[in-house]
């Protein structure tokens, strides 16, 4: 794609453009002159094939955007982006070099990027019907029964979550639950290719303060709690709700869906967050067991092999059985049940997904040969993590 086409998109973000006036200047040095918001013939013309926010992942041609992190600066590295290829960076900050290399600098080089990326990937994200997941507790397990349900509806689904990327026969193993700007369109346009249409996505509260998911607007997005965790980062509980709630004041489509856990404090907070919101309008979907919502489970049972319960909501009414055991689970069952009742699939499918549902590390039975014990693994990171599956396992009907 030619640099011409990508900077249309980003044209009231420029403030200068810096590119060596004569390549082959003897002494090996470059010149540089600035143009604000003019680019020379022969830089409009320069072919991108790549976007690269890591420099180590620069290839031939690459356009680089130096951002930066947390301990160092995205400049420290032109250098090694440069000898990788790149051809074109982009910076919030100014930038000396004698690189023969075109340096446009801009206002905000993340909402740059989002533009940028988005036009490069010919927008994958306006092709599918995407939901996002966020809390401290659940979202793995509930984007891997939305799949289910999806796939028991005959809809082909990808994922993007803590465990891996995957969609068709694909899976890839990930650093991030949620993965950066570039990685997240590039797994988006390959589904768009497969002819996928859903997506699952686990958003982090990592991901939400670094706006690494900007640029992306989801269909739907679920809240399904929030306890102590993460405190390294976010340092207090407040702003780690704060960083939670952007996903449904910033990064839903208007007319979306906001699935909301309002047995949770601050769900019943983010709903009247959300209520308040003038950005755009967001339609509201309570779930609970507690309390009043619009989509609750009673009758709830369960055992070492699984639960089921009766949902009532949403103008249904019908019984789930389910692999996933445990109160807490019944909580992720009602969010992927109100985020498939909402895209309009029928109970029937819902339950047949739920009924075979598996989730590794998660709750997980261990076959015994000891018929009397019953071993389980599972990922609980977090003291309210811990405490539910504890509880939830002492609950167990069971002998011994």
């Amino acid at each position: 794609m030619k640099l011409s086409c990508l900077v249309n998109n980003i044209k009231g973000q420029i403030v200068s453009v810096s590119y060596p006036v004569d390549s082959r200047n003897k002494s090996g040095l470059f010149k540089v002159g600035v143009l604000k918001n003019v680019f020379p013939r022969n830089t409009l013309g320069i072919n991108i094939n790549g976007l690269a926010i890591n420099s180590k992942l620069v290839k031939e041609s690459y356009l680089f955007f130096c951002l930066s992190g947390t301990h160092c600066k995205g400049t420290d590295f032109i250098n090694e982006a440069y000898s990788n290829g790149a051809k074109v960076v982009i910076s919030q900050e100014s930038i000396k070099t004698k690189l023969p290399i075109v340096i446009i600098r801009v206002k905000d080089a993340i909402q740059c990027l989002a533009s940028l990326v988005g036009e490069f990937y010919d927008y994958p994200s306006d092709k599918l019907n995407m939901t996002a997941v966020t809390g401290t507790n659940g979202k793995t397990t509930i984007t891997f029964a939305l799949e289910n349900i999806l796939r028991a509806f005959r809809r082909k689904t990808g994922v993007i979550g803590t465990l891996n990327y995957r969609f068709g026969n694909n899976v890839f193993i990930g650093q991030n639950t949620t993965p950066d700007i570039i990685t997240i369109n590039g797994l988006l346009r390959q589904m768009v290719e497969e002819k996928i249409k859903f997506l699952a996505m686990e958003v982090s509260s990592h991901a939400l303060a670094q706006r690494r998911i900007e640029g992306l607007k989801f269909n739907q997005a679920i809240f399904t709690n929030l306890s102590q965790d993460h405190f390294d980062y976010h340092k207090t509980k407040n702003n780690y709700f704060l960083a939670k709630s952007i996903l449904f004041t910033d990064y839903l489509k208007n007319g979306g869906r906001a699935i909301i856990n309002t047995d949770d404090a601050y769900g019943r907070r983010l709903a009247g967050l959300i209520k308040n919101n003038k950005k755009n309008k967001v339609n509201i979907i309570s779930y609970g067991i507690k309390n009043k919502a619009d989509i609750i489970a009673k009758d709830i049972y369960f055992d070492c092999n699984g639960s089921r319960f009766m949902v009532e909501g949403l103008k249904h009414k019908f019984s789930v059985e389910t692999n996933l055991i445990g109160v807490f689970n019944v909580y992720n069952a009602l969010a992927s049940i109100a985020a498939s009742l909402a895209l309009g699939i029928p109970p029937k499918y819902i339950a047949e997904g739920l009924k075979s549902v598996f989730v590794p590390g998660r709750l997980e039975k261990i076959i015994c040969r000891q018929k009397d014990i019953s071993i389980f693994v599972d990922y609980a990171h977090t003291e309210d993590g811990l405490k539910n599956i504890l509880l939830s396992l002492n609950e167990l009907k069971v002998y011994g």
